[in-house]
């Protein structure tokens, strides 16, 4: 036997002149698209990806964890982990999979998905997280199991293969047990109780007949909902080959509620559950010829009753159960499952390589990062935003600025798609007839819109002006800015003061509606003689939320000067295509909305820019500094070299939070055409100065939450001042404002400094 696991173990292994990335744990293998994982032990957290398509996805670890959910909110969730920051110990699973086998008298157990308390002493072991799947393989035993799991291109649903094979040379008889953390819905509950034994969820057998062949499944219903909103799912649980199952969560765990489920070792026990704890086991008999294998599937699927985000529409759960079931569970199943896998692969294989989009540079990792990773996850962020990770709950839907940001990625490669989601951006209701917006939406609840008691006005100038400007650069679109939009229906009732609005000329364009959020920003501006005439505070900082309501902000007010730059570039560009004409605007010296031909149009904006910069220039630059973050409601500086913050070191006291990464590299990108280069390479310097071996920090120094005086500072400034210093907006890493930073760089002509920004952040 030693032999033959040698024998294995110097099997051939991806060549060396395909790996990049190399550490202890893993590496990015170049020649299949696919990270690596050879040691299940990761420091502290699993490596996630996302399996999906348009109706459900699957959150899964390297180790198969990780959640599910329906459409594009959380609330809506067919599997549940736990979540928690404490780590693995204090989780459960989500996904699990336990083999048995009788030998002696003993029960020996594999958990190819690796348990730390079970499994330690693989003979071999591999997790290959692919574009659309996840492939596992485990070696222990003289028994080898490899598990895919992988999402179909339609179905709300996900599909696990498990093939067992012996490698002993003899017949071995194991027990197959696959288990879920169900949930449908009720996310709030999911994330926040130790128990769901207070909702109304029913675990029962299941026993459809497909293809003259009784099967045995679960399925998982709510009956009444406990919160408002929730969703009316309803999910279903199968394995080919089950003959037993568990639906109660007690009963297959055991009294004592082991880590290692009893189930696991004495077999499950047909119970149902409604309203106490639920799981969702179940077990087969497996029988493998001496070194052959046996395939089984599993297969876990919700569907919205409610037919939301373009599902099925409402009708008999049962019947889409059975029409599903026959496609993967009747004779034909294996090979469906196999032709799906396939098609799920090349599918994700065009999507990230059928285009012309391809770079080349000196450093292999950067262009395996940008050719196939960053295009997969720019595929991932535009389809669940920012809704659900495994270091978020997940509050649902999709938020404005987040979708904009991830819009504009898909652009250079995807454009067609990219006007699709720019489109629902512009027709759901976010957009608010004074020019502000709501901050998010999700297929489920519509528009995250509020009363006047809580009225978001961020980011409104920031993003969308940027994508549609970028969308019409890469395709010469503009035919896309007389597209219709819808406003929000609460428009009027959070409006300060509409009566600047013309409601009667309206034309309910992409163009007006641009143009309307350079409106709002000009007439939110503080002008009082105490103030600066910047916009008030909605930064892209959200931990900055106590710097008071009439703060302002100096990194939207930038935003809004370059979002003007590109509104006139827009205009220039239909009067030069013989696209001339007039749009429902409101000049600096307007009172109401008028048409206004693009010329006149063009006129003002150039006005307003030169304002703001202006305003800029005399209250928030420093020099051989560069851009402040910003004024505290009383007038105070911060993100400043005048800011004084508390530290318990003695040689920072006083100094902490004096330069913000934002404002310096947005003080870039937005004023290069109305400031000098010298001023262009101040900006650019003091980005340096910040620099760190792993990139650039969101802020330097970070603040520090353990000295005398952090209260005072907190409350000045907001909870950025009570995270530990390099944690969270408080001088994290953040890739994404690191981008920026390096497009910063690009736009100043300092190439090195950019690759130098992308190479530090890329893996």
């Amino acid at each position: 036997m030693a032999s033959k696991q040698a024998e294995r173990k110097n099997a051939p292994q991806t060549p060396a002149a395909g790996r990049i990335g190399q550490t202890k744990y893993g590496y990015f293998d170049l020649s299949r698209d696919e990270y690596v994982v050879t040691n299940p032990a990761t420091p502290v957290k699993d490596y996630f990806t996302y399996l999906f398509n348009d109706k459900y996805c699957a959150i899964v670890s390297h180790t198969g964890r990780g959640t599910a959910f329906v459409g594009d909110d959380p609330s809506m969730r067919s599997i549940l982990e736990w979540w928690s920051k404490l780590g693995r110990e204090s989780r459960t699973y989500g996904r699990n999979i336990f083999i048995s086998e009788e030998v002696d008298g003993k029960t020996r157990l594999i958990c190819p998905l690796f348990q730390p308390a079970l499994d330690k002493d693989f003979d071999e072991w591999e997790s290959r997280l692919g574009l659309g799947y996840v492939k596992i393989r485990a070696v222990k035993n003289d028994i080898e199991a490899n598990i895919t799991f992988f999402v179909p291109t339609a179905e709300p649903c996900e599909i696990w293969r498990i093939c067992l094979r012996d490698l002993s040379g003899k017949k071995r008889k194991l027990n197959l047990l696959c288990s879920i953390d169900p949930t449908l819905g009720a996310k709030r509950l999911a994330c926040e109780s130790p128990s769901l034994n207070f909702l109304r969820y029913f675990v029962s057998a299941d026993r459809p007949e497909v293809e003259g062949h009784k099967l045995l499944g679960l399925r998982i219903e709510k009956k009444g909902e406990w919160w408002d909103g929730d969703p009316d799912l309803s999910s279903f649980f199968f394995l080919t080959g089950a003959q037993r199952f568990d639906g109660s969560r007690r009963r297959f765990f055991g009294d004592m509620c082991q880590r290692i489920p009893q189930a696991a070792i004495h077999g499950c026990t047909n119970s149902e559950e409604g309203g106490d704890s639920i799981c969702a086991a179940l077990q087969a008999p497996v029988e493998i010829a001496a070194n052959g294998e046996a395939v089984h599937l599993c297969l876990v699927g919700s569907l919205d009753l409610q037919g939301h985000n373009n599902q099925l529409l409402p009708r008999d759960p049962a019947q889409w159960r059975q029409d599903i079931l026959t496609r993967y569970l009747g004779k034909a199943g294996l090979d469906n499952a196999c032709k799906e896998l396939e098609a799920t692969r090349t599918r994700w294989k065009e999507l990230v390589h059928g285009h012309q989009v391809h770079i080349e540079t000196p450093v292999p990792q950067i262009d395996a990062f940008f050719n196939t990773w960053n295009k997969y996850q720019i595929y991932i962020t535009n389809r669940v935003s920012r809704c659900i990770s495994d270091e978020h709950e997940g509050s649902g839907g999709m938020g404005f600025r987040d979708k904009a940001q991830d819009i504009d990625g898909l652009i250079p490669f995807n454009p067609e798609r990219a006007r699709e989601y720019l489109m629902t951006m512009v027709t759901v209701g976010v957009l608010r007839r004074d020019g502000s917006c709501v901050p998010g939406w999700s297929s489920v609840r519509g528009p995250y819109d509020y009363d006047n008691e809580r009225v978001f006005r961020d980011h409104s100038s920031g993003w969308l002006q940027r994508s549609f400007s970028n969308y019409i650069k890469e395709t010469g679109d503009l035919d896309v800015l007389f597209e219709g939009v819808q406003y929000s229906p609460k428009a009027d009732n959070v409006c300060k003061d509409p009566s600047w609005i013309n409601k009667d000329q309206e034309q309910k364009t992409v163009l007006e509606a641009l143009l309307k959020q350079i409106t709002y920003c000009w007439r939110e501006r503080l002008t009082d003689a105490d103030k600066h005439g910047l916009i008030p505070f909605r930064d892209w900082n959200d931990a900055l939320d106590k710097v008071g309501e009439r703060s302002e902000s100096v990194w939207i007010s930038l935003a809004y000067v370059g979002s003007i730059t590109l509104m006139r570039e827009l205009i220039e560009l239909l009067i030069k295509k013989g696209k001339d004409g007039s749009v429902l605007y409101l000049r600096a010296s307007d009172k109401k909305e008028t048409l206004v031909p693009y010329k006149e149009v063009l006129k003002d904006l150039e006005f307003k820019a030169k304002e703001m910069v202006a305003c800029l220039m005399k209250h928030a630059w420093e020099e051989n500094h560069g851009f402040i973050q910003g004024f505290r409601e009383d007038g105070t500086r911060f993100g400043s070299r005048e800011d004084v913050v508390h530290s318990t070191d003695p040689k920072k006291d006083g100094k902490r939070g004096r330069k913000f990464l934002m404002p310096l590299a947005w003080g870039v990108l937005t004023l290069a055409p109305y400031i000098d280069e010298d001023k262009i390479k101040q900006l650019c310097d003091s980005i340096m100065s910040i620099d760190t071996k792993y990139g650039l920090p969101l802020l330097a120094p970070g603040y520090d939450p353990l000295a005398p005086g952090t209260k005072e500072d907190q409350d000045k400034i907001g909870r950025i001042a009570l995270f530990q210093d390099g944690d969270k907006e408080n001088a994290a890493i953040f890739v994404h404002a690191c981008l920026m930073a390096a497009r910063a760089f690009y736009v100043a002509r300092r190439g090195d400094d950019a690759f130098d920004v992308v190479r530090k952040i890329t893996p």
